[in-house]
């Protein structure tokens, strides 16, 4: 019966039904995302600060397998010169697997600066983007054709005053709003001391107001600051909330509750001597949650992530909290650039460039990133976003942007002068990395089991980031086949899956992969015996996943041994709510077998390891 349910179960994904929202936490890459990176021209020496080649990534999805990527690029693309800063952008049109190659968002645009480029859509084949052709001017120009093509451009603001910093968000039901940072006076009725700017559309980008301050404090002859920096987010139902840095000393945001037509005064997040920030991000999971996430400037952690979480719509907001309290311990690391997206009302993620060596991969800049399974609530130990933070010789990673698609996936871009094993050239380019959600956001129930109690045991350590351990132990199983082991040499890949209470109800923590057909240290990874398979990655190139092993079996004699570890296993946080219980189950993707564990007891479950026996 359980096989039949595992066909059923396959034969559903196939048929292309919809996957339960669940976690991604293991990344693939990093990997350029244009061939163009491995032939452009290297004009510039990044580390001595002349320029960049290709920076300050964004993107996002339409949530059906469409993406969109722009960034600023020095290089020669579609015809433009080498040397000329222009805004380009790339496609893909099969959730994030191939990409086109990059092309100038439109021929006017090539030669402008093209920095700060940033773009949303409403998911029905409109977009629209955002971008600085100079420090004095802000343009549009629309898709409609899902990003295929651009219309021509038009002026939102211009003159002499200047205005930096865009964001763009939508409700997806023809409100879009754009946000900057202007030091403009708005012909005297406000200071000139930078304000947050904004403009309205309430008919699907065609007419749009005429600029105005988002800060109600703004025309206060009192308030000298500085309001910078703004990013925006809505939940579609009519509440948005922007959130910016003032001085560079806290952090405020503002919320609308009449789809951004009206703003209460400005709330302060944060503030100058805890955790004074800047360069703030914000997201909402569409149901009353939002998050603020800010780099600290200020006091006893200065250059280090905070966040600050609303349960109930924006209209309050909990104390401000370190990301990471022993990353805040330490006065040599800086970290910055932080992004957060909201994958579900549980599921958020992360992700900032930092200098700190996690025990293993060095003290350059790397992406780093931590997720949490309770809304904001908790988070993860901080751990690399890819295996490569541990050899990239140094290799300088910075400006992160990250977006999530219901279905599944989620990618992360990044500026960086890796040139993976020379692949590609030194200058900069951006680099992709990507997760996919393979397991089920609830424990299946239709797994093979062990066929005596306390026949599996786990344990998980939380050493923040390269002391980072996971093993599993799985003996004296149900009658396992050759078939069911698959192919991993070749088709078969395997996950595995942790679950635990999530949000009340059974949920997914964590998923760590073991890639079928994939190449470890210069040698295939899987091997295949008689009745067993192995998977091995020594260095874990790949991953965390060191070891791997599936023997078939009769009844009462199949097993399984699995190992991990390092700075990109990054465990959720311990202790673990171990009540009612948690379970394990590892499944191979292509055929759907899957073998299971629970454990509702615990010897050791503490902030640092869970020990226990299965049930």
């Amino acid at each position: 019966m359980k096989r039949l349910i595992a066909s059923l179960t396959a034969a559903a994904l196939s048929a292309g039904v919809s996957v339960p929202a669940g976690a991604a936490t293991q990344f693939t890459g990093p990997a350029p995302i244009s061939a163009h990176a491995a032939t452009d021209p290297q004009q510039f020496t990044p580390r001595l600060g002349v320029g960049w080649d290709d920076d300050t990534p964004a993107l996002t999805t339409d949530g059906s397998g469409v993406w969109v990527a722009v960034w600023s690029s020095d290089d020669a693309v579609a015809g433009v010169s080498s040397g000329a800063h222009s805004a380009v952008f790339v496609r893909s049109v099969d959730d994030g697997t191939t990409w086109t190659a990059p092309q100038v968002v439109r021929s006017e645009f090539a030669n402008d600066i093209g920095e700060e480029t940033v773009l949303a859509t409403d998911r029905n084949g409109h977009w629209i983007l955002v971008w600085m052709p100079d420090v004095v001017t802000l343009k549009t120009t629309q898709s409609f054709d899902n990003g295929v093509t651009w219309q021509a451009p038009e002026t939102l603001v211009t003159g002499t005053a200047l205005q930096t910093s865009p964001a763009i968000a939508t409700d997806r039901a023809g409100t879009w709003i754009i946000a900057w940072d202007s030091d403009s006076s708005l012909g005297g009725t406000i200071g000139n001391d930078g304000d947050i700017l904004y403009s309205r559309s309430t008919d699907d980008g065609v007419n749009w107001s005429a600029p105005t301050y988002l800060n109600t404090n703004a025309p206060d002859p009192l308030n000298w600051n500085a309001e910078l920096e703004p990013r925006l987010a809505t939940d579609g139902a009519g509440t948005w909330i922007a959130a910016w840095e003032v001085n560079g000393a806290r952090t405020e945001v503002a919320r609308s509750t009449d789809n951004g037509a009206t703003w209460q005064p400005p709330a302060e997040v944060s503030s100058a001597g805890r955790g004074g920030g800047t360069a703030p991000d914000i997201a909402t999971d569409g149901e009353d949650r939002w998050g603020v996430v800010w780099t600290n400037r200020f006091g006893q952690a200065a250059g280090h992530i905070y966040y600050g979480v609303s349960s109930d719509d924006g209209a309050t907001w909990s104390a401000e909290q370190v990301l990471h309290t022993d990353l805040a311990k330490s006065d040599k690391t800086d970290d910055g650039a932080v992004r957060i997206v909201a994958r579900s009302p549980n599921d958020w993620q992360v992700v900032w460039m930092s200098t700190h060596p996690l025990g293993s991969i060095g003290d350059d800049f790397d992406i780093l990133t931590s997720y949490s399974r309770d809304g904001g609530a908790t988070w993860s130990s901080p751990g690399a976003l890819v295996p490569r933070a541990a050899n990239d010789k140094d290799a300088f990673d910075r400006d992160p942007a990250i977006a999530a698609s219901p279905t599944g996936k989620t990618i992360v871009l990044w500026g960086s002068d890796d040139s993976l094993e020379g692949t590609i050239g030194a200058d900069w380019d951006i680099l992709m990395a990507q997760a996919r959600r393979d397991c089920a956001a609830a424990p299946r129930e239709d797994c093979l089991l062990a066929t005596r109690p306390r026949a599996s045991s786990l344990t998980l350590k939380d050493g923040f980031g390269g002391a980072d351990k996971l093993a599993w132990n799985w003996r004296y199983g149900e009658s396992t086949t050759n078939a069911d082991l698959g192919q991993p040499t070749t088709t078969s890949d395997y996950v595995l899956c942790l679950y635990d209470e999530v949000g009340g109800a059974p949920g997914l923590l964590a998923q760590w992969e073991a890639p079928a057909a994939s190449t470890c240290s210069g040698v295939p990874c899987w091997s295949e015996t008689d009745g067993v398979i192995t998977y091995k990655d020594a260095q874990r190139v790949q991953g965390p996943t060191k070891a791997l092993s599936v023997s078939a079996g009769a009844e009462g004699s199949a097993k399984i041994r699995l190992r991990a570890s390092g700075p990109t296993l990054i465990p959720p946080r311990l202790p673990l709510p171990i009540t009612p219980s948690v379970r394990v189950q590892l499944v191979n993707q292509e055929n759907n077998v899957c073998w299971d564990a629970t454990f509702s007891t615990a010897s050791r479950n503490d902030t640092t390891v869970l020990k226990a026996r299965s049930d």
